[in-house]
């Protein structure tokens, strides 16, 4: 979503949730890489239940509900540096 990737912040998360017939709980995942220009938002899963083993079946172009930006942003010091 162009929105989400605008608005999103360090430190928030995304909830994500495959569209369909089958019930999964919304995975709440940091995203990995942001691309406010396009729109982008990727994310890396790692299998550890059910739910998540439901996200690792989505194909390209299949529809989720993506939920957020939600959660409180760091906030970095303007007097130093910070590494990641």
């Amino acid at each position: 979503s162009p929105a989400a990737a605008r608005t999103y912040q360090p430190g928030q998360f995304f909830k994500l949730q495959p569209y369909g017939d089958v019930f999964t709980e919304a995975i709440p995942l940091s995203p990995i890489n942001i691309n406010s220009t396009n729109g982008s938002i990727k994310f890396k899963i790692q299998i550890v239940g059910a739910s998540t083993r439901n996200l690792m079946h989505l194909q390209l172009n299949d529809r989720v509900f993506l939920m957020g930006p939600t959660g409180s942003s760091l906030e970095f010091p303007s007097d130093h540096r910070v590494l990641f």
